[in-house]
């Protein structure tokens, strides 16, 4: 690891300990943001297409629109935190491939959502935000989210390494795409597009609870080791993507990975998933199935129940120092000083 070539660790995290060996010894730690305007050191980076693995990716053969996904690409690597997010205009085959996804997909979530994430949803779509037939904007979501829990969006090109998208959840940040799945396959997308963050993640985000939950798995992946990152990332996998939840005597989905797919959410409907109780502690599956149906769904009493699974989960996971959120500051402190070490991690599709 080659340390980071600022003097970021001596800007942000100055100790609330008393204790002396707390102050002379001081640990190194993979590089974290601790402020929203470091967000935007991150997730830069263009996603590549190799031409030999991903042959049948939808956009293979087609130049146009790869070309359009560079350049909706192009338009988040300038931008700042705090800034308006530039407001894209959709094509007309775009906005029918969001049109035909949200008219199937959302009886169904009427139907298997739970009902926090339709309440939100709804309240989106009552205020005009979310319309059935024209692709929203990040910048009016983003100033919705930031009044009713204080989330917001960061528009990234590409897929980010697992630490620099969790440790963003940290600074109560999501994230976000902005392209849209190749219109000869509105049903399938290989990488999380719009339609998977609009649709899956952002109506979750304007409930408290799972703001709650998601910023505790970010908080936890702030500084930690690469192990330890894998086992967030599958915490983040088997909740906020495909997590279950008990409601009403029945079972009810909130993960996005479920809810934004029209295969996934009509698999969850058959009742075929084997079902398991959300315990980290006992068991947790690091081979993330990313391209098929899942095997087997964890069930949680609630969003509240998941998150305090998750801190009694994270507290056990080795870390030499502990990660607060000062909501006053809005930034991440730390319980003593740490120093930055900048490390290069592969992006992973969440």
């Amino acid at each position: 690891m080659a340390q980071i070539n600022t003097n970021l660790s001596q800007q942000i995290h100055q100790t609330q300990s008393s204790d002396p060996d707390l102050m002379r010894n001081i640990p190194e730690v993979p590089w974290f943001p601790s402020y929203l305007n470091e967000l935007d050191e991150m997730g830069n980076v263009m996603m590549h297409i190799d031409e030999e693995e991903a042959k049948d990716h939808p956009s293979f053969a087609d130049p146009v629109y790869r070309q359009r996904r560079i350049d909706i690409g192009k338009s988040s690597l300038d931008y700042k935190m705090g800034t308006p997010i530039p407001y894209l205009k959709y094509k007309p085959e775009e906005n029918k491939t969001w049109e035909y996804i949200f008219k199937t997909l959302r009886p169904l979530q009427e139907k298997y959502m739970c009902d926090s994430f339709n309440k939100s949803f709804e309240k989106m779509v009552d205020t005009g935000i979310v319309k059935p037939n024209e692709i929203p904007q990040l910048q009016d979501l983003n100033e919705y989210l930031i009044k009713e829990t204080n989330f917001r969006l960061k528009p990234v090109p590409g897929i980010l390494s697992q630490r620099e998208f969790l440790n963003a959840l940290g600074l109560r940040v999501f994230c976000c795409t902005q392209f849209i799945r190749h219109h000869t396959m509105p049903e399938y997308t290989p990488e999380p597009d719009i339609i998977h963050e609009l649709l899956g993640h952002v109506a979750t985000f304007s409930d408290p609870d799972f703001c709650d939950l998601s910023q505790q798995i970010g908080l936890q992946s702030c500084g930690t080791s690469e192990e330890n990152i894998k086992k967030l990332g599958a915490v983040f996998w088997y909740t906020v993507e495909f997590g279950v939840c008990k409601q009403d005597n029945g079972l009810k989905v909130y993960g996005a990975g479920i809810g934004a797919s029209i295969k996934e959410i009509k698999y969850f409907g058959e009742g075929k998933m084997e079902l398991r109780p959300f315990n980290p502690f006992e068991e947790l599956n690091l081979d993330l199935q990313l391209q098929n149906l899942q095997p087997r769904y964890y069930v949680t009493e609630s969003f509240k129940d998941a998150c305090d699974i998750l801190t009694s989960y994270g507290n056990q996971l080795h870390r030499p120092f502990k990660a607060s959120f000062n909501k006053q500051k809005h930034m991440i402190e730390t319980d003593r000083k740490v120093k930055l070490i900048k490390v290069e991690e592969a992006p992973v599709i969440f």
